[in-house]
Formats: C-alpha cells, structure tokens, sequence
C-alpha cells in the first residue's frame, strides 16, 4: 500500500511538472517579449525554482519570502546568468503590515510597469497527531498557506495590467494568478500526520475555484 501512494503521489508530481513546464516555457506576449513575475515563497523549495526559471529566460522576477537570507543567496546565484533580473522584497505573507510594505516597495521598484504574473508559492508543513496538535501550529500554516495567498494576490491585484486580449492573437494576455495546491488535495487525501498542510492545500483549492468563479 505504501508503495501504491508512493507511486500515486510521483505521478501526480510528474503531472504537475508537465504543467509547470508549459506554463513557465509558454512565450504569452509572442515575439520574446518578457514579463513581470512576482513570486513568493522564493528563497527556496519551488518558488526558487520557479523564480530561478523565470529570471533565466530574461522575465524580471519580483521575490518575495520572509527568509532574507535565503534571497540574498537567490539574487546572487541569478546574477551569474546575463539576462536575469530580480528584485528581491523581504516579506512575511502572513503580516498584513509586511504585506502592504512590501506592495509599496515594489510599486516603486517597478516605476511604472506592470506585473503579469502573481505566483503564491510560499508555504509551510506543521504535523503531528491533529488533536494533539497546539493550536498555534494550526493558525500558523493556515495564516501563511491560506490567508498569506489571499492577502498577496488582493495586495498585488492594482498592479497587474488588466488589459483584456482583443482576440485569440492578441499580444497582450490577461494576468495570471498562480495558487498552489498539493498532490494530497488533488488525490483527495491526506498523509499520516500532516493534517494542517492537507486542510490548508484544501482550501487553496476552494480559493483557487472562488477566483475563477469571482465569487
């Protein structure tokens, strides 16, 4: 059994790297024009990935994460590649305060362009026995998984373009809002132990279907 959701997870996890590939490669503006990809979670896991990716293929690459050094390696390490640029914003999406800081950082940073892409990947994994659990391990993830997505995505909202594409060769796409989610929401499942990851990504999915719905 173990060996079953082992390999279940794996090919969720090839799924979704399939997907990722098409989305991050996809040329949206035609003509090699770059974006502006705003990233949280940046300093590590897939969100450096992401934002590593995105800086390689010339995009300017706003990074976000609470982790100060871990951004400072980041913007070190895109510096070797030519093309890369990356502005790099410490933030805790968990704060409201740092949250607003960090949009009034960037707004300048970015004297008047736009961003096309918010990407929610920052995140974190508390476990333990669900009722055994403290309840501050609980909020903590729900305050950065869930409410840090929404409060990024509503912060940053006023500085996406809103141009809509006239038509289906339109160079101008609309903008992108990236929610992450996990193989245990998408299997329907949660893992031994790991109950406040799980209700989280869970909820992400709701959020992910309210967003597209506008409810």
């Amino acid at each position: 059994a173990a060996l079953v959701v082992l390999l279940a997870a794996l090919a969720l996890r090839l799924r979704w790297n399939m997907s990722n590939r098409r989305i991050w490669a996809a040329n949206p503006r035609g003509g090699g024009a770059k974006r502006t990809v705003l990233v949280t979670g940046a300093a590590s896991g897939l969100g450096r990935c992401v934002a590593m990716r995105a800086a390689a293929r010339g995009d300017l690459v706003v990074a976000l994460d609470v982790d100060a050094a871990g951004l400072a390696d980041l913007t070190s390490e895109a510096s070797c590649a030519p093309v890369a640029t990356i502005v790099a914003v410490c933030c805790d999406v968990s704060n409201p305060t740092d949250v607003a800081r960090a949009v009034e950082t960037v707004r300048t940073k970015l004297g008047g362009r736009t961003i096309d892409v918010v990407a929610n990947f920052a995140g974190l994994i508390r476990g333990g026995p669900l009722l055994e659990l403290d309840d501050c391990e609980l909020e903590r993830v729900m305050a950065v998984n869930v409410l840090g997505t929404q409060r990024v995505t509503k912060a940053f909202i006023p500085l996406m373009h809103t141009e809509e594409p006239r038509d289906a060769e339109s160079r101008v796409p609309s903008p992108k809002i990236i929610v992450v989610a996990s193989e245990l929401s998408y299997a329907n499942f949660s893992a031994g132990f790991s109950a406040p990851y799980s209700m989280s990504k869970f909820a992400l999915e709701a959020y992910a279907l309210c967003l597209l719905r506008r409810t």
